[in-house]
């Protein structure tokens, strides 16, 4: 992914989410979480199956809020 332009103070920290339907991050799998980095690996990848990803964005101002379609929940 690409990282978004920095608004507000400090670096840029994403944390990524897999699902099984595109429009339920309600209970992700979280993938990592506060990394500084745009690129990762999903190790833990179930064979087989269709899953959907969900990267959130955070800086010193807050955490990015997710589309009004999306219920994300937590990425410890």
């Amino acid at each position: 992914w690409s990282s978004p332009s920095a608004i507000g103070s400090g670096p840029m920290n994403f944390d990524l989410l897999r699902s099984e339907a595109p429009d339920d991050f309600s209970s992700p799998t979280c993938i990592v979480s506060g990394v500084d980095t745009t690129q990762t690996s999903d190790g833990a990848l179930p064979t087989g199956g269709i899953f959907f990803y969900l990267v959130r964005s955070s800086n010193g101002c807050g955490q990015t809020l997710a589309p009004p379609e999306r219920d994300d929940g937590d990425c410890p």
